[in-house]
């Protein structure tokens, strides 16, 4: 099935930042898991190096079937992630560039630029903000929600395959 939501660009591709955002919004911290102190490095044991060959393993798939279900939509898997963030700002449907770059662990000129061909692609529109119009405000634009939309639907059972790995945040969501 291919769905065209757009002309393709090319961009660099980390959709990690896909999984952990979905993660965040769907399994919030408890406050006893954000105080705690960095714990001194252990030498992983056979299990610990399994558990992780696996998760990566599963991570890398997850990667692979988002690059291809975006690229079969007509847009790059960094667009997809830049629609996402900006829907799924936390308390918002908006975000500034600077939030963009911090979500997507970009620089901001990279971020600003990725802005630019999405623009172009007609998937968001910039507008200044309200109370300082000096700050560039990114919206989806009817266009780029249908896209997010979709594309979020073919992910969400394959996030939602990752429960295994993060059963521990599982818990704070009861």
């Amino acid at each position: 099935m291919r769905l065209n939501c757009a002309s393709t660009s090319s961009g660099d591709v980390n959709v990690v930042t896909v999984i952990f955002s979905w993660l965040k919004s769907s399994f919030p911290l408890r406050e006893s898991m954000v105080a705690r102190k960095p714990a001194m490095p252990t030498t992983p044991s056979k299990k610990d190096l399994e558990a992780m060959s696996e998760f990566r393993y599963r991570l890398r798939r997850f990667l692979r079937f988002s690059e291809e279900a975006t690229h079969a939509a007509g847009i790059t898997p960094l667009q997809y992630q830049l629609l996402l963030q900006v829907a799924g700002f936390p308390g918002r449907t908006w975000a500034t560039i600077g939030e963009l770059a911090e979500r997507l662990q970009a620089a901001p000129n990279g971020t600003a630029a990725l802005v630019s061909r999405c623009e172009s692609a007609g998937l968001v529109t910039r507008k200044p903000g309200k109370e300082d119009r000096r700050q560039v405000c990114v919206h989806l634009t009817a266009a780029g929600e249908r896209c997010l939309l979709s594309l979020a639907a073919l992910h969400k059972p394959e996030i939602e395959g990752f429960g295994w790995a993060f059963g521990e945040l599982n818990t704070s969501s009861e």
